[in-house]
């Protein structure tokens, strides 16, 4: 499976050297590491059936690692226990404390026989590639983009200076608009 796994990547256009095989950090294997697009990704790969003991040992990695997208990979299928899990640890990720969202982790990808690992693998590069790309833009668009305060004082000038009939601001107040403690007591 580790070498079906490098080659399908090297066919999406992965550098070898993005690609770590059999990495161990403490006393945790890691089947595989690859940056993908930018992103990390870690595969757990599995020559039988994903239960909700390798769901847990898998979710140990995930939480050390803190890969960008976690993905299994096993050529039987996810047993319905290692699924429930996932599902409950995806919506337990969406509660808050005390009214804030917790960041937690999202839910792996979940890949069951290798005849959908070509098409699994196309689909999370194209996720990632498009999340990259919609990051990058809006943070162009951000720096391109004029500030409120700015756009506001803009339209209050124009308005002003084409002595339009009605300013998207009202005026400032002068100084002799403005009360006085006199005339507040009145």
């Amino acid at each position: 499976m580790t070498i079906l796994l490098v080659e399908e990547l090297r066919l999406l256009g992965v550098p070898l050297e993005h690609i770590f095989i059999e990495q161990v950090d403490g006393g945790d294997e890691m089947d595989c590491l690859a940056v993908i697009a930018g992103d990390t990704v870690l595969f757990e790969l599995k020559d039988k059936e994903f239960s909700l003991g390798h769901a847990y040992s898998f979710a140990a990695k995930v939480g050390i690692l803190r890969p960008d997208l976690s993905v299994v990979i096993t050529t039987d299928k996810v047993g319905n226990d290692a699924r429930e899990h996932f599902e409950r640890a995806k919506r337990a990720s969406m509660a808050t404390s005390r009214g804030r969202p917790v960041a937690v982790d999202s839910a792996p990808v979940l890949v069951e026989g290798i005849q959908r690992l070509q098409d699994e693998l196309r689909t999370i590069g194209s996720t990632l590639s498009v999340d990259d790309a919609t990051w990058f833009f809006e943070d162009c668009f951000l720096q391109a983009a004029i500030s409120p305060s700015k756009y506001i004082m803009q339209m209050s000038d124009t308005a002003i200076a084409n002595d339009s009939v009605s300013s998207p601001l009202p005026k400032p107040r002068s100084a002799s608009d403005r009360p006085t403690r006199d005339s507040a007591a009145r």
